[in-house]
């Protein structure tokens, strides 16, 4: 195959797709460019590789454009009544498997014309400029960690300031830890949400927010269980027991798997124990939440513990009836 003609003909069936709106000529279109893309790979030729690659591409977000808003074939054989009796008919739409489409292309392809066009050309220029192929693969996880980066944005509006008009003699608390190593991008916790370096956690005016006989119950990771001793002192607490939640699934760790978090308990002031019988277990088995989210099994404990005081909940992620709460989600 001479270079030029293949590069024209690449060009040629790249243009047709804006006007293509059958789901038979966007798959004859992603056809024709495997095939090139096939015998360039072979030959060496990898300009012609790479733009048959890109034109595949295309052609199966052509593809998934058109099968996302094309009616759905339902379930088992369609039928008629016809006098007494149920008669199957003909007209059936056609499925997935009419076309030689499988259900993962089907959904693969439907995800990546989902990806907003700006964002689409933009992957397709910078893989360009890097010289490297853009596969379904990337291209998706790419969009992605996107949306994902997007939400984590929107999430990330000004925390409102820590109002210290009402004083509480229970407060919960789980900061947003920040971890300064990080192996891999996909392990960062800011790809789940926003976080607070030590300082500023020990800066906000949580002593100033308590009772002056008050108790805390402080969430702490295992690596950073020194720094939530410094956040107990410089909020005014003193250290006295503590919770272990355990969760049947290990987790990650860089020296043990880990399978338990901390939920320290502090106090100032006199404030007096729980009674006896609403004195609970120290350990609370319960399955992984969502990144950092706290079984809700931890409100129940801490009511039962102090049932006559008012309650509030910092960097809360949700309202909980008969709590307060102060963080940027709620």
């Amino acid at each position: 195959m001479e270079e030029g003609y293949a590069l024209r003909q690449i060009d040629s069936i790249k243009n047709t797709l804006a006007e293509i709106t059958d789901i038979h000529d966007a798959l004859k279109i992603r056809d024709q460019a495997t095939a090139i893309a096939v015998y360039a790979d072979a030959v060496g030729a990898e300009e012609i590789a790479q733009k048959a690659k890109e034109t595949q591409l295309r052609a199966e977000r052509k593809a998934g454009e058109i099968l996302t808003t094309m009616p759905k074939a339902k379930a088992g054989r369609p039928r008629k009544e016809i006098g007494d009796t149920m008669s199957p008919i003909s007209n059936r739409l056609p499925t997935l498997s009419d076309y030689g489409i499988s259900k993962k292309q089907s959904s693969r392809w439907q995800q990546i014309a989902s990806i907003p066009t700006e964002k689409f050309e933009e992957q397709i220029d910078e893989s360009k400029s890097k010289g490297r192929e853009l596969t379904q693969a990337a291209l998706l996880r790419n969009a992605t960690r996107q949306k994902r980066v997007e939400e984590i944005n929107k999430a990330s509006k000004p925390t409102p300031e820590l109002s210290t008009d009402i004083l509480y003699p229970v407060i919960y608390a789980d900061p947003p830890w920040r971890y300064e190593h990080s192996k891999t991008d996909s392990r960062k916790i800011e790809n789940h949400y926003p976080t607070m370096d030590l300082k500023s956690i020990c800066s906000l005016p949580v002593g100033e927010l308590a009772t002056d006989n008050a108790v805390l119950f402080l969430w702490a990771t295992n690596p950073k269980l020194s720094e939530a001793f410094e956040v107990i002192n410089a909020w005014g607490f003193l250290y006295r027991t503590n919770m272990v939640w355990t969760k049947p699934q290990i987790g990650m760790g860089y020296y043990v798997r880990s399978q338990h978090e901390l939920l320290l308990i502090a106090t100032r002031g006199s404030v007096p124990t729980p009674e006896p019988a609403n004195r609970p277990n120290s350990v609370v088995e319960y399955s992984r939440m969502k990144h950092s989210k706290k079984p809700s099994v931890f409100y129940e404990v801490i009511e039962s513990m102090y049932p006559e005081y008012k309650k509030i909940e910092l960097f809360s992620r949700a309202r909980v009836d008969g709590w307060d709460a102060w963080g940027n989600e709620v």
